[in-house]
């Protein structure tokens, strides 16, 4: 018995978090503005989809396949709790941080760029030289082919 309640425990708190998640998605896509509904649409799927993985591999990895009711009924449970205690306060909290947060975001941003632009030539000189090492061997490669079938094409 108490071990149902450590794992009920367990899935209401996953629940708890699936919720903050949801939360932290929805605060950072309005930061701009509304999106557009499609985007809107097609990241509420993809957060659930994420959402639904996280909890097949608990239910997976930390119940080895067992399937329970007080699993599902847990998850259900610690999001309806956050999402009728917290979510209101916590939402308006995320969308201040993210206020405080881009402007130093953008800056760090544009450094990360600047550095990957310093780094990232001298990495792609391998590549570059391979890929034209391979264009020359490719044009060499085809000029002996066509003199051997060279007359294959003129019949």
């Amino acid at each position: 018995m108490l071990e149902q309640l450590a794992l009920f425990l367990e899935a209401l708190a996953l629940g708890f978090a699936i919720g903050l998640g949801y939360d932290f998605y929805r605060a950072f896509c309005f930061y701009r503005g509304r999106p557009p509904a499609a985007a809107l649409f097609l990241g509420d799927c993809l957060f659930w989809l994420l959402a639904t993985g996280a909890s097949l591999i608990y239910l997976l990895l930390y119940r080895w396949g067992q399937l329970y009711f007080y699993s599902y009924a847990g998850l259900a449970l610690g999001a309806l709790i956050y999402f009728s205690l917290l979510s209101g306060f916590l939402r308006r909290w995320w969308s201040k941080l993210l206020r405080v947060l881009f402007p130093f975001g953008g800056r760090l941003k544009a450094a990360g760029l600047r550095l990957a632009g310093l780094l990232l030539p001298p990495l792609a000189w391998p590549g570059k030289l391979a890929v034209r090492g391979g264009a020359l061997l490719g044009q060499a490669f085809y000029r002996g082919w066509g003199r051997i079938f060279s007359g294959w094409r003129r019949n």
